[in-house]
């Protein structure tokens, strides 16, 4: 869930890490800090809120030049958000310093042993559990290991020290004394880069983009050491070094770092879907076909994510069902040991998600695995844990998402499986036309008029209390990431409901003025008898579709009518488009209660941890 950033090389390291933390931050705004080298002990800088610049550190001095430093960007996992609490940690002798993604599940056994060994505990965290751990390891080393290289000695210190903690988890220590960090990883992500004499490593490959090709994504229970004598890998359960390191290419560029002109990421990322959905579907004709196959003689298809990416889940299984016939279900990752029992070696697990590194679908695909399904992964980004672990891998390639709400990602999956659905039943080249067609119009309606004409709505909005989202068949999944959407966004509670479930006690939360939001697509009958039902009991309706009528209070046009019906279900304005109106609805309802949309309370990008 956090991000952490290490660099050496001949710049002004803690300047580099401070940038690479501000590409880190979607992952956690609580408080950020940076740890460096100053006359053989570590110096820690820490701040509350969001990440300040380099120039204050540099005009206050607090932390002098230097060529190696790490640092730490948090959401509060284990205790509050307070200087105490923030990383990195430091050692009681200032000898070395640690930043830590994930959570130490027996801390509490951890720290227990360590006080009653002497250690004194100054946080409420589980990570300075792992801080104290080193240093108890280390005084036992140092009387063992005699003239052992002292490099080699911390290293083992970390790797001995990881080797006791459980759960997801990722570490980088900085040691004073041989002037060295050592990265290790389980679970949560570790990226490793080189630019010459200059090394990084990162929780994210994006965050290295701007100053290195070359890339080595950590695998799970490796350790990383560097130092001016160089970089090793090596295993975590033998400590044997590894042969010569086998670097990687980035195919990617730093593009979608800036907001360019707009006053938040949120509102750019939302009106770049017209290009993110057309490049969302550009992967090898082949490849998707391969997977089209094994789907249609998959006994069943399973499609798993977390938050928003288990209702794109929703979506994407909706679409298998209805345009191809295949038997498949979506099911929230965190339920997946429910269903155990139910999964057989002729199943598929297709699991989607935007960074790759959410604790529960990881969880997910390892039950899968362990059961022999075969297991594919939609992500959006290169180099992340689940595309270690999955047989095969498909890329949204639709950039860097800044804004912690899932917004061009999600459409872009959903596009990816209503193209994958037509695959199935031979008919990739009408996906291509059709979703071709959608960004063109996307491209033409997808500007500050139609964002200004959903913002007029959502000032009769954003006051309110409650406010409920009804939709079905292509719509019902739609209205649950509309209602998640609002609620992460504005922090108005937002609920979703299949429209047939209005009689069984939704409609017993109504009052006058309750605002309801319908999504009814080519004048709908049963939705608009449903409309008629809600205003019978004074609800105020807001209609997203096709075509307003007199019983609508507001009418947002959708931003692209497929005006047509194909042979098997709806063309795919049903499900990609139409979630972008309640995206657009909940960013000005954040804007207008004076919030912040990139950053929610809360919450962060990547949920690495259960």
């Amino acid at each position: 869930m956090c991000g952490i950033f290490a660099y050496s090389g001949s710049g002004n390291a803690v300047s580099q890490v401070v940038k690479g933390l501000k590409k880190l931050e979607y992952r956690g705004y609580d408080s950020w800090g940076v740890s460096t080298i100053a006359q053989n002990s570590v110096r820690v800088y820490k701040d509350l809120g969001a990440i300040g610049g380099v120039s204050a550190l540099e005009e206050t001095h607090v932390l002098p030049p230097s060529e190696i430093a790490i640092g730490h960007t948090r959401w509060a996992t284990h205790g509050a958000v307070n200087l105490a609490n923030c990383h990195p940690h430091l050692a009681s002798g200032k000898g070395f310093s640690l930043a830590h993604n994930g959570i130490v599940e027996n801390y509490q056994r951890l720290k227990s042993d360590l006080i009653k060994r002497g250690h004194r505990f100054q946080s409420d965290t589980d990570t300075e559990v792992i801080v104290r751990l080193i240093e108890q390891i280390l005084n036992e080393l140092s009387v063992e290991s005699g003239a052992q290289c002292m490099n080699d000695r911390f290293a083992e210190a970390v790797r001995q020290a990881f080797n006791q903690l459980t759960g997801r988890n990722t570490l980088i220590v900085l040691n004073a004394e041989c002037r060295q960090f050592v990265g290790i990883k389980d679970g949560s992500p570790l990226i490793l880069g080189r630019n010459g004499d200059a090394i990084y490593l990162a929780s994210d490959v994006l965050a290295i983009a701007e100053y290195t090709k070359d890339y080595r994504v950590l695998k799970d229970r490796e350790l990383v050491s560097h130092s001016l004598s160089g970089t090793q890998i090596q295993g975590t359960e033998t400590g044997n070094s590894s042969a010569d390191i086998h670097w990687q290419t980035l195919d990617i560029s730093d593009v979608g770092r800036s907001k360019e002109g707009h006053p938040h990421f949120m509102i750019k990322e939302i009106f770049e879907q017209w290009s993110s959905i057309a490049t969302s579907t550009r992967d090898s004709r082949e490849r998707v076909l391969k997977v089209a196959a094994r789907l249609n003689n998959a006994r069943q298809v399973w499609v798993t994510g977390a938050g928003g990416a288990y209702f794109t889940a929703c979506q994407i299984a909706y679409y298998l069902r209805t345009l191809a016939s295949v038997p498949a279900q979506a099911i929230a990752a965190y339920e997946v040991q429910d269903y155990r029992e139910l999964l057989s070696e002729s199943d598929v697990m297709l699991a989607i998600s935007q960074s790759g590194e959410t604790a529960d679908t990881l969880d997910a695909l390892e039950l899968a695995r362990s059961c022999k399904l075969e297991t594919i992964a939609l992500l959006n980004c290169v180099g992340s844990s689940m595309s270690l672990l999955v047989d095969q891998v498909f890329l949204n390639r639709c950039g860097p998402e800044i804004c912690v709400l899932s917004t061009k990602s999600a459409s872009s999956q959903i596009a990816f499986g209503y193209h994958l659905a037509l695959a199935c039943q031979g008919e990739m080249n009408r996906a291509d036309a059709q979703l071709d067609n959608l960004s063109q119009a996307l491209s033409l309606r997808l500007n500050e008029s139609y964002s200004m004409g959903i913002k007029e709505i959502a000032k009769n909005l954003h006051g309110a209390r409650h406010v409920y989202v009804l939709g079905r068949g292509a719509h019902q999944a739609v209205a649950q990431i509309a209602a998640l959407n609002i609620k992460e966004a504005s922090y108005i509670h937002a609920e979703a409901f299949s429209a047939g479930e209005l009689k069984h006690g939704v409609i017993a939360l109504l009052e006058p003025g309750t605002p309801v939001i319908l999504f009814v697509n080519h004048g709908d009958a049963y939705m608009i008898n449903v409309a008629a039902e809600l205003k019978s009991r004074g609800a105020h309706l807001i209609a997203i579709g096709t075509k307003t009528n007199e019983l609508f209070d507001e009418f947002i046009e959708l931003p692209f009518a497929a005006g047509e019906t194909g042979g098997k279900g709806t063309l795919p304005s049903a499900g990609i488009a139409d979630i972008i109106p309640c995206q657009l609805l909940a960013y000005h309802c954040a804007t207008l209660r004076g919030h912040n949309p990139d950053k929610p309370r809360n919450l962060a990008k990547s949920v690495t941890v259960r």
